[in-house]
Order: structure tokens, then C-alpha cells, then sequence
């Protein structure tokens, strides 16, 4: 009996070890298979982050291609001509009567819907609580810019020259740049539209600042300026064609391209109209009107877009 209690007895302790080394084998199994499930979701959560890394950069296609081109050329035809200096015959407006003591009356209050069109995107931009905050900031620059238009452009008639010409363009060189920016961002890449935002006006300023220290220097210049206000111009209408849109509401984009082209050609047609309508009046006073309606259907665009579905 006493023999068999010590065999059991050594048994016992040869098993103690032996569970000892199983349990820490079991726990150190454990452990693993806790890192590998911990691992998964940080793995997956890391592959999340590089797509996302991956869609944010901005793909060279063929389509930005073109849009380079078309710039490149652009570029080389402005300035294969000599510098442009300012027509001094363009501030000689058909219309300059005085009314209420205010000369060119007609041309300077027409200038008054960019105010009222520019407040109320920026009072459609206070309400919409959905814009990103670097999407709503280069909106408030457009629709400033916009609103200081009817400043500049009354300052401006109020007596035309080169010189407060000057206020006339920096306020339109402010809104051409923010709107070229939006459609960059909405339709090509957003980070990129964004960050260009301070690049391109710094270019659009300059353009007018650049004229203006080449005319007072007399070998006036205008070819910056003529790139500005036209290639944006020229562009937009080929990344609608080229890029997919993310919101409802492309019609309200080419309706401000065709009331921009309508105020030009208005502007073109200053005495015609002016003839036409008995002197009633002016091409010009009209032009500030359609132009302005451009802005108005920008408002009508933050007012009214939704997403699309992708």
C-alpha cells in the first residue's frame, strides 16, 4: 500500500510540470491569436487609409492632358503677339449723361446688382450647413469679390481711366480665380482646387497689377490679364465635358457662361444699342446687368445643388 501511494504520489508530481507547461502554452496561444485579431482590423483599417491616400492623388489622365495643352497653347498665342497696351477710345462710353448729379449715370448704377446678387450668396452660404469649410471659404471669396464689382466698376465710371480701371478689374480678377478654383475642385480633384485657390489669385492680382505698372510706364501690357479673364474662360467649359460631375445643378454653370458671353457681346455693341434704342439705353449699361446675372445664377446653383450618386 505505502509503495503504491508513493508511485501515485510521483505520478502527481510528474503531471504538476507537465499542466504547468500546458497552461502556459495554452495562454501563449492565446495571446497570439488575440495579436492576430487585434491585427486584423488595424490591417484593414491601414488598407482603408492607403485607398484613401491612393484617391486623393490626383491621376494624370489624358483628360488633364488636354487641359494642359489647350492652356499651353493659349499661352504661346497671347504672347506671340507685342505687348497690348490699353485702347484709350474704351472709356469712351456711349452713355454719359449726368442724372441726380452723378455722371455716367446709367454705367454706374447697373453696377448695383453685384452687390445685391454677391450679399445674397453669401447669406445662401450662411444657411447651407453642408459646404466643407475650404469649400465655403473660396465660395465667400467669389461672392465677395462679386459684391466689390459694383464698387470697383462704380468707382471706375464714375470717371473713366486707366487708372481707376484698375478698381474695376482687381474685384473681377478676385471672382474670376475663385470660380475657376470651385470648378477645379468640384470637378477634377478637391484638394488640389482648394490649395490652388491663393496660387491663382495671386495670379489674377498680379495680371492687373502688371498692366497697370507696364501703362504707367507707358508700354502698357495686357496680355496676363487677357490670359486671366479668358483662359478660365476658355477651360471650364472643356472639364464639364471632360470630368464627371459630384452635384445636380450643371445648368446653372452654363447659364453663367452664357450670360458672361452675352455681356460681352453687349459690351462689344455700346453705341449700336445705344443707337437702336433711341438713347434710351446703352450696350454698356447692359452689360453690367447680364453680367450681374451671372452671379445670380451661382446663387441659385449653392441654393439648389445635391450630391450625386456615385
Amino acid at each position: 500500500m505505502a509503495s503504491s501511494k508513493k508511485k501515485v504520489g510521483k505520478t502527481k508530481a510528474k503531471k504538476k510540470p507537465e499542466l504547468k507547461a500546458k497552461k502556459t502554452a495554452a495562454a501563449k496561444t492565446k495571446k497570439q491569436s488575440q495579436k492576430k485579431i487585434a491585427k486584423k482590423p488595424a490591417a484593414a483599417a491601414s488598407k482603408k487609409q492607403n485607398k484613401s491616400k491612393a484617391a486623393a492623388k490626383p491621376e494624370i489622365s489624358w483628360q488633364i492632358w488636354v487641359l494642359v495643352a489647350v492652356a499651353v497653347l493659349a499661352f504661346f498665342a497671347v504672347y506671340s503677339f507685342p505687348p497690348i497696351a490699353q485702347d484709350y477710345a474704351y472709356h469712351n462710353f456711349a452713355d454719359n449723361r449726368l442724372c441726380l448729379n452723378i455722371p455716367n449715370f446709367g454705367n454706374v448704377l447697373s453696377n448695383l446688382p453685384f452687390a445685391i446678387f454677391g450679399i445674397m450668396g453669401l447669406i445662401a452660404l450662411h444657411k447651407n450647413k453642408l459646404l466643407k469649410r475650404e469649400e465655403k471659404f473660396t465660395w465667400q471669396v467669389f461672392f465677395v469679390g462679386a459684391a466689390l464689382v459694383a464698387v470697383g466698376a462704380a468707382v471706375y465710371h464714375l470717371s473713366p481711366n486707366n487708372k481707376s480701371l484698375v478698381w474695376d478689374r482687381l474685384p473681377m480678377t478676385v471672382s474670376f480665380m475663385a470660380l475657376f478654383t470651385i470648378v477645379i475642385a468640384e470637378r477634377i480633384n478637391e484638394r488640389i482646387g482648394y490649395n490652388f485657390l491663393p496660387f491663382l489669385l495671386a495670379l489674377g492680382l498680379g495680371s492687373v497689377l502688371y498692366w497697370d505698372h507696364t501703362e504707367s510706364a507707358g508700354m502698357g501690357d495686357l496680355r496676363p490679364y487677357v490670359l486671366v479673364q479668358f483662359l478660365p474662360i476658355a477651360i471650364i467649359p472643356l472639364i464639364f465635358i471632360l470630368f464627371k460631375a459630384r452635384y445636380t445643378g450643371t445648368c446653372y454653370f452654363l447659364y453663367t457662361l452664357g450670360w458672361y458671353v452675352l455681356a460681352k457681346i453687349l459690351e462689344f455693341m455700346d453705341w449700336q444699342i445705344f443707337t437702336m434704342t433711341s438713347g434710351m439705353i446703352s450696350g454698356h449699361t447692359l452689360k453690367h446687368l447680364a453680367a450681374s446675372m451671372a452671379i445670380l445664377s451661382l446663387v441659385q446653383y449653392i441654393t439648389n445643388r445635391k450630391p450625386l450618386k456615385k
